[in-house]
């Protein structure tokens, strides 16, 4: 499939509220470009895109069965003008019978060595703001999200993990004084099986007691990608970037 027709792309059209005519604008005005890295990614740039602005970043890690090219569904619904984003793609499924790539925890080298070489790619072609790189993922995207931002707080401002279990690795509190600098959100759906409310409620007293500063959002039905989650996910950013500017 070729990613620069969007209008191929399923479920493209009802995710977001844009005419077809306009979207397909999007992809020829370069708003998706390639950039040459080790493993497949799909790369955003914001329209209308001002070169002398650092932006914030948003490294996307896609959901369970999914690819890189998920970051075309996100960008819509969270925000056509306010980041440059990048999507790496996960690992191949061991097991013939699931499609997709996934994000298993013994990847976790090979994921963060990717991830950083998204941030040096992506540095080199556009001003991003060091203080303002964010990793948001969904599903299994969003427990490796929380695995990387845990372990290396230092190279990120937050993390946001969309219906995506908090992982039980051992040590994830090691860094702690650097850790309580970062910004966590949580999206829940409620009827999501993969991760149940009550499975968080037992996992929040220790991220309370850790003195973390944690952004909790529930949501009535099931699905990481609905509109109101990703559009909470633009406010929760745009909120911290607000009150540092003021």
């Amino acid at each position: 499939m070729d990613p620069f027709k969007i209008r191929k792309i399923p479920g493209l059209k009802d995710l977001t509220a844009e005419p077809a005519k306009r979207q397909r604008a999007y992809v020829e005005q370069g708003v998706f470009p390639r950039l040459a890295m080790t493993r497949p990614t799909f790369t955003f740039a914001p329209m209308h895109h001002e070169p002398g602005y650092a932006y914030p970043l948003i490294v996307w890690l896609h959901g369970d069965g999914e690819d890189e090219r998920q970051l075309m569904r996100v960008m819509p619904m969270l925000s056509l003008r306010n980041y440059v984003a990048i999507a790496p793609r996960g690992n191949a499924s061991p097991t013939p019978t699931k499609k997709g790539f996934y994000w298993p925890r013994e990847a976790y080298d090979e994921t963060l060595a990717g991830v950083l070489e998204c941030l040096e790619t992506v540095k080199q072609r556009y001003r991003i703001s060091q203080q303002r790189i964010y990793l948001v993922g969904s599903g299994g995207g969003g427990t490796m999200a929380l695995r990387l931002a845990f372990k290396n707080p230092c190279f990120f401002a937050g993390v946001a993990s969309l219906d995506g279990p908090i992982p039980d690795d051992g040590m994830l509190l090691e860094h702690l004084k650097e850790l309580r600098k970062v910004r966590i959100m949580i999206g829940l759906s409620r009827a999501s099986e993969k991760y149940p409310v009550e499975e968080f409620c037992e996992q929040l007293p220790m991220l309370h007691a850790a003195g973390l500063a944690v952004t909790v959002r529930n949501y009535p039905t099931a699905g990481t990608l609905q509109i109101d989650m990703l559009r909470d996910v633009d406010r929760w950013i745009m909120g911290s970037i607000d009150s540092v500017v003021r």
